[in-house]
């Protein structure tokens, strides 16, 4: 809700970013941590993600075990802090990357697949083989072998292990960092996979290892990938959700990395959460898309970003480089930034202080901090804004994981990062450049996702939001199920657009013929288009004309009295435009998220009316 003397909403902990705070070696004490979160709310921080690492050389003596009574202790403390000033603190469950520690054991530990061919004659055996993968940059007390994030059995002996430290602390949520486990099998997978595939892996060992019909091949390895993926789902994402919520808590996700459908493994999370690792790529709104899409088609309020990893060397990160990173997440769905990041250093730290490995480095003992609080504001007001109403996009866009999956050449468990490098090879990834190029609002949707989609009417009905149509790029496999979905969401009014060339065949191995039959059957009823603009505009699905202005990036929300747009110039040249919206409109008011200022934008013309735009390099509104 707005102030009554201002249209900008209230602000709240919740409207403002936060950012990562590293404790090097957990060697806090009550009155610098004090200190340190007053210092970082009067710049503007909404709260911290306290994340214990490695130590500091030569300080060996102020290190706290982690997990011990005195790390809780300073914890809680932080924790009462924050309250008190207003801010939020989340946590992950462990020390350092990969989830892991002292209780792992060989039983639950990380594995990795091992496949010998035998040399008498050449048969295959295989066997899933406990390995010495370590937490990374674990702080003291929390050293020790990585999880298994395939194996249900391994989740709980995690679960069983962190219940009594974190239950108590009053954290907002728990924190997953991005996908950086090395198995690729858990004890139970061939068990697991002849249930959910049908068929024995073990009479496949060959064609598992590389080796004969290249079809056959990338088929029986996309059944070991497809089995991996959705164990990563049902044994470790949503059962690790689960138990957060019986702690009181949220789960906070970096799905990328995954080797599996990031639209499905961030919608198991309460808070889905993206990141920009470098600077900003031509592709990276549509990697960012992939965590809000989830966000959005399943009705989660809140999608966030680990903003600012490795925007440039230490101290020579910008700000104005940071807000461009933020302008292009905001336009991709984010709405809430956690920057990467902060590293506690005590006062009397020499210059420049305690600093984390990665910059970018806001700290207060950084010259940009003088000024940080004005990029604070800013975003804060941005946020405040775009959490209101609900998103407004007109497509679905399916995500043709099977595409990537069936790839012979792909290792099991290989990783779908954020850096997009699996984008190149797949046919649907100039639909995805086009739509977004040319000013058409979308949304991407997973096999599942369709499955939980209903048509209303000519509408597509989601358990987060409304589209007008459902598009179905090029791409090499569907899955028959989903095949059936589209089919049936047609025969019920809705829109669903195949694009050329369609799908010609079914993923996997198991149960091949019955799947063909039925699935060349169904496409006999779908007509496709070459050409997506017409087909769109014979369904009266507008893109939006902003898009035709170089430099300029939006997204738009809507809300009971109208929309709301946040407008971005990304480019090199200053903006000064008559731009029609896609919606009608009788007045338009701008907002200046960097002053503060309101007021009535231009306008002209009766019908089409236009809205001027001027914004300088940079700038937004």
């Amino acid at each position: 809700m707005a102030h009554e003397s201002s249209p900008w909403p209230q602000d709240t902990a919740k409207s403002r970013p936060w950012t990562r705070w590293w404790w090097f070696g957990s060697a806090v004490d009550r009155q610098t941590i004090t200190h340190l979160l007053e210092t970082y709310c009067a710049a503007g921080l909404g709260g911290v993600e306290i994340t214990s690492i490695y130590g500091v050389k030569g300080q060996e003596a102020r290190n706290i075990d982690y997990l011990s009574p005195g790390w809780v202790d300073m914890v809680q403390h932080a924790v009462a802090e924050a309250t008190r000033l207003g801010m939020e603190v989340d946590l992950p469950p462990g020390s350092g990357w990969r989830i892991g520690g002292p209780f792992i054991t060989d039983d639950t530990s990380a594995a990795r697949l091992w496949i010998e061919r035998d040399s008498t004659d050449s048969s295959y055996r295989a066997e899933c083989r406990p390995s010495d993968e370590q937490v990374k940059r674990a702080g003291p007390g929390g050293a020790g072998r990585s999880f298994n994030p395939f194996s249900r059995a391994s989740l709980q002996a995690v679960i069983d292990y962190f219940t009594p430290h974190l239950q108590s602390l009053g954290i907002r949520a728990q924190f997953h960092d991005s996908w950086e486990y090395d198995s690729d099998c858990c004890p139970e997978f061939f068990d697991r996979f002849r249930r959910m595939r049908g068929y024995d892996l073990r009479e496949h060992l060959a064609a598992l290892a590389g080796e004969g019909d290249t079809d056959l091949v990338s088929r029986v390895r996309y059944d070991a990938q497809l089995t991996l993926a959705e164990l990563a789902l049902d044994d470790f994402i949503r059962p690790w959700t689960a138990w957060c919520h019986e702690l009181g808590q949220l789960s906070r996700n970096q799905a990328h990395g995954s080797p599996g459908n990031l639209l499905d493994l961030y919608a198991a999370a309460d808070i889905p959460e993206t990141e920009i690792f470098g600077g900003v790529e031509a592709d990276t709104p549509l990697i960012s898309k992939l965590a809000s899409s989830a966000a959005h088609v399943t009705g989660k309020p809140l999608v966030s970003s680990e903003t600012g990893t490795w925007l440039d060397e230490h101290f020579h990160v910008t700000l104005s480089a940071l807000k461009q990173a933020v302008d292009n997440l905001f336009v991709s769905g984010i709405n809430h930034h956690v920057f990467h990041g902060t590293a506690y250093s005590p006062p009397e730290a020499a210059w420049p202080g305690w600093l984390f490995y990665a910059s970018t480095q806001l700290n207060p003992q950084n010259t940009v901090w003088r000024d940080v609080g004005a990029l604070n504001a800013y975003i804060t007001r941005c946020q405040s804004v775009l959490r209101g109403g609900q998103p407004d996009n007109d497509l679905l866009v399916y995500f043709p994981i099977h595409d990537i999956l069936h790839d012979p050449q792909r290792q099991l468990a290989e990783k779908v990062t954020v850096s997009g490098d699996w984008l190149q090879g797949l046919w649907a990834a100039d639909v995805f450049r086009a739509l977004w190029r040319r000013g058409y609002s979308f949304d991407f949707i997973s096999d599942r996702q369709l499955q939980e989609t209903e048509a209303e009417g000519h509408a597509l009905v989601t358990p987060g939001g409304v589209y007008q149509a459902v598009v179905v790029p090029p791409c090499r496999y569907l899955p028959v199920e989903t095949l059936e979905r589209l089919v049936d969401l047609s025969d019920h009014g809705a829109a669903v657009v195949f694009l050329a060339p369609t799908p010609a065949d079914v993923p996997g191995l198991a149960n091949l013929r019955e799947r063909r039959s039925s699935f060349e059957r169904l496409m006999q009823r779908v007509q496709a288009t070459a050409d997506i603009e017409p087909a769109l505009a014979a369904l009266d699905i507008r893109r939006e004309p902003l898009a035709d202005v170089p430099g300029l990036l939006f997204i738009r929300r809507q809300h009971d009295a109208g929309r709301d747009y946040f407008v971005a110039n990304q480019g090199p040249d200053p903006v000064d435009a008559w731009v029609p919206l896609s919606a009608a409109f009788t007045f338009v008011l701008i907002m200046d998220p960097m002053s503060g200022r309101t007021g009535a934008a231009q306008t002209r013309g009766q019908i089409d009316s236009e809205v001027r735009i001027q914004l300088e390099p940079g700038a937004s509104l």
